[in-house]
């Protein structure tokens, strides 16, 4: 869907289910052009007003390629309470969302030991639609890496 009313309504929409997220993660690619910019940037504004006060933030997850060019651009318009989603499976670079870095979606195979060196904190999000299979992705995670939600060296 392209950013605009219909996707600003949308992730609207999405908060009235109930299920008291955290983090609504918005998939975002780099806005191309004068006019794509303006549009993406007024719909973070529009996002960020209507989620003002609920507690929950946005993270952008970058298709692939995109973060340099998303981070660059928040930056240079000062977006300070946008953050990022890391997921390794499009193959996100990590570095450059690490300052922002609000969430993370687990996949097989997944580079987990780079969160935990970047001293990561919050949860890790398992793609399922079925709750078993979602048990079994989570289970094995754990078993594999189980301090993946805190720092390997404390500073």
């Amino acid at each position: 869907m392209p950013w605009g009313e219909e996707r600003v309504l949308t992730v609207i929409e999405a908060l009235r289910s109930g299920l008291g997220p955290d983090f609504l993660v918005i998939p975002a690619e780099v806005p191309e052009g004068r006019m794509e910019t303006s549009v993406f940037l007024r719909s973070l504004e529009a996002l960020l007003e209507a989620l003002a006060g609920r507690g929950v933030k946005i993270a952008l997850k970058p298709a692939r390629g995109a973060a340099a060019g998303l981070v660059s651009l928040l930056k240079e318009v000062r977006c300070d309470a946008v953050g990022y989603c890391w997921d390794d499976s499009v193959g996100c670079d990590l570095d450059i969302i690490s300052d922002r870095l609000f969430c993370a979606v687990g996949a097989e195979g997944a580079d987990y030991p780079s969160l935990q060196r970047l001293g990561y904190r919050w949860n890790v999000a398992i793609p399922a639609m079925d709750p078993l299979a979602a048990a079994e992705l989570l289970a094995s995670l754990e078993n594999s890496h189980p301090m993946i939600y805190f720092p390997q060296v404390l500073s």
